[in-house]
């Protein structure tokens, strides 16, 4: 074998592993355990630092950790690497959201929509901040749109939940 064949080989291996290291953190992380996604998800961004699945999982690491500002951090950052990654814009929205900075949210839920206009979750969040800045027009018409995409009543019942948490009772 030649010498960059050696080499090819080594670094799909490192590839292959990082990718491995960085699915087992994700799925770690969604089923809650935190801290054994967290040594997945370093292993997986020791092996490959441009990793952005790595990288956005281990944000919202971070983020499940209570360390908001670090999760919000790293969340921009992946978002800068790579802004036209879904799952990045989707993710920091949902930070700004739960820190009711809800103008950097809807930027960030608008770009996740324009990149996935079929996504429920995402036209849903679009809809909550929407109604949250006052914008009731963007928020029903987005709200339509995701139950035209997947009926399901108890979108409305939450949806009232959110509007009167947030005192727009004529929501």
């Amino acid at each position: 074998m030649t010498r960059l064949g050696t080499i090819w080989r080594s670094r799909r291996l490192t590839l292959l592993t990082s990718g491995v290291a960085a699915l087992r953190g994700e799925l770690l992380l969604r089923v809650g355990s935190i801290e054994d996604s967290q040594r997945e998800l370093a292993r997986a961004i020791e092996l490959e630092p441009a990793n952005l699945d790595a990288r956005l999982a281990m944000a919202r690491v971070a983020l499940a950790s209570g360390r908001r500002d670090e999760g919000r951090a790293a969340l921009q950052a992946v978002t800068a690497a790579a802004p036209d990654n879904f799952s990045a814009q989707y993710y920091l929205g949902s930070a700004f959201a739960i820190e009711r900075m809800y103008e950097d949210a809807f930027r960030c839920f608008d770009a996740a929509v324009r990149l996935r206009e079929r996504s429920v979750p995402a036209l849903y969040a679009f809809s909550s901040v929407a109604l949250a800045m006052g914008l009731d027009d963007a928020a029903e018409e987005a709200m339509q749109m995701s139950m035209r995409l997947e009926f399901n009543p108890e979108a409305y019942r939450a949806r009232a939940y959110a509007a009167l948490g947030l005192r727009r009772d004529s929501a």
